[in-house]
């Protein structure tokens, strides 16, 4: 999904439903026309979003409709589509199935991840004590034989020979 229209599904989301004139001024509007209508179009036609105002079968008949809504109060028309002023008691937006489903997913997929950051870093927190742990152990351990070693020899003197025989 586009991040202009995951804007427009959340602002619609948040505020529970929203007039086709407050939608049409915060969209990216490019060119000024109908065409600016087709990603709203597509989310009404997939269900993450629904529309009180009529519903054409067509999308392009729908998008020609919204242009309409955005040109202002009163009668307008747009190619082959006039709305009447009476049409804009009942124009309004609101969450669709689909889209109450969509942002679940968001915010299901979103906890999984601080779950699995919170485990990664209580794992390495672990790993890291286990290994400064068993390293100090064996220091320890070596540090205790080769002391013994050395005391071993200290005690024991061996009387040191010339390998051509006394001194």
């Amino acid at each position: 999904m586009k991040r202009n229209h995951h804007k427009i599904l959340e602002y619609i989301h948040n505020h529970d439903e929203a007039d086709i004139r407050e939608l049409s001024k915060i969209m990216l509007r490019k060119h000024n026309d109908h065409r600016d209508f087709y990603g709203l179009t597509a989310l009404l036609k997939e269900g993450y979003i629904e529309f009180t105002g009529p519903n054409c079968k067509e999308a392009l008949t729908q998008a020609f409709t919204f242009q309409c809504y955005s040109q202002g109060f009163g009668q307008q028309t747009y190619k082959t589509v006039t709305v009447f002023g009476k049409d804009y008691e009942d124009a309004h937006f609101f969450i669709g199935p689909k889209g109450i489903s969509y942002f679940h997913q968001r915010s299901e997929i979103r906890k999984g991840w601080f779950i699995a950051a919170a485990l990664s870093v209580a794992a390495s927190i672990i790993s890291g004590i286990t290994v400064a742990y068993i390293t100090e152990s064996t220091s320890k351990k070596t540090t205790t034989t080769q002391s013994s070693f050395i005391s071993d020899k200290t005690d024991h003197p061996q009387v040191a020979s010339s390998p051509y025989g006394m001194k």
